[in-house]
């Protein structure tokens, strides 16, 4: 393959991709509870069908003409040794569908579990559009961690980070925590420390579980949304039910983010989000919409 230049103006993207099913009564429950648990996480596994949730996200960045893509909640489903549903291959596989050709450039293990013969891996992943030089890449999980009781003893909720040199650019992709700011702070100072050094233009993308006013963006980075002209407190990108199904959009949260530094931003904007995202038999893409922004680079050798 021809390597392309890497071009001024590049557009990132985030996305959530959303489990598909709920984790937390797998986390929950006793020895004697987990068949019938395990039972409820396929149900809700096979009603929120990702083979078609993967064809309206791919469509979706394909519009949205994205060449550097960070996306979370990347899964890997299996029972008793049986693969469910994978959703990277259900991701790439749509996308070249639609004659989109990416390549991934680096993948981060963000979550695991399992019981029962039901086991999940979930990953962060950043896509580079084919052709577009990939450099260093690098990952690894945050020091602090939320650890959670459950019937079965303590489990350690890690959550990981990504990144990928793409040019001059240095994008990197995070998942933090949900349930605990300490911990969520904590995993947010530690990637901002990490990419401290970087002198080129830097992208740190992802969901951040936080609302704008809890968030913290540190400083020099740029808020994307906001600095293409969005309002803080709208641009909504969590919120979704469940299983997906529901005709009303509900989205009322904004928690996924495009941190910007060292780089100008010319527009943002949310995707996912529109009636016409929805699959055909009327599901949401995810319980989370895409952002995706136009970055103009500056660096050393771009003045």
């Amino acid at each position: 393959m021809t390597l392309q230049a890497v071009p001024d103006v590049l557009r990132v993207a985030t996305y959530n991709l959303y489990l598909g099913a709920d984790l937390s009564l797998l986390f929950g429950a006793t020895a004697t509870e987990l068949p019938e648990v395990v039972t409820e996480l396929q149900r809700q596994l096979d009603a929120t069908d990702f083979t078609s949730r993967a064809r309206a996200i791919a469509a979706a960045l394909v519009r949205s003409d994205a060449d550097i893509v960070g996306l979370q909640e990347v899964i890997r489903w299996t029972r008793d040794s049986e693969l469910l549903v994978d959703y990277q291959d259900e991701l790439i596989s749509a996308l070249d569908e639609l004659g989109a050709s990416y390549q991934v450039a680096v993948e981060s293990l963000n979550i695991t579990g399992g019981g029962a013969g039901m086991t999940i891996a979930g990953s962060n992943i950043i896509l580079v559009r084919a052709g577009l030089p990939v450099g260093d890449v690098d990952s690894g999980q945050f020091d602090d961690a939320l650890v959670a009781p459950t019937p079965m003893g303590q489990v350690r909720i890690t959550r990981s980070w990504a990144t990928a040199d793409v040019g001059d650019l240095t994008f990197a992709c995070v998942h933090t925590e949900a349930y605990d700011q300490t911990v969520r702070d904590a995993q947010r100072d530690q990637i901002v420390k990490l990419l401290a050094e970087r002198t080129g233009p830097v992208v740190l993308a992802g969901d951040f579980n936080a609302l704008p006013d809890e968030v913290g963006v540190p400083a020099p980075y740029l808020d994307a949304w906001v600095e293409a002209g969005g309002e803080a407190e709208a641009g909504f990108t969590n919120g979704q039910g469940a299983d997906l199904s529901h005709a009303d959009n509900r989205l009322s949260q904004r928690i996924d983010y495009l941190w910007v530094r060292a780089a100008s931003v010319e527009a943002c904007e949310v995707i996912g989000d529109q009636q016409s995202d929805r699959t055909p038999s009327g599901l949401w893409p995810s319980d989370h919409a895409g952002v995706v922004a136009a970055v103009r680079l500056r660096s050393a050798s771009r003045p």
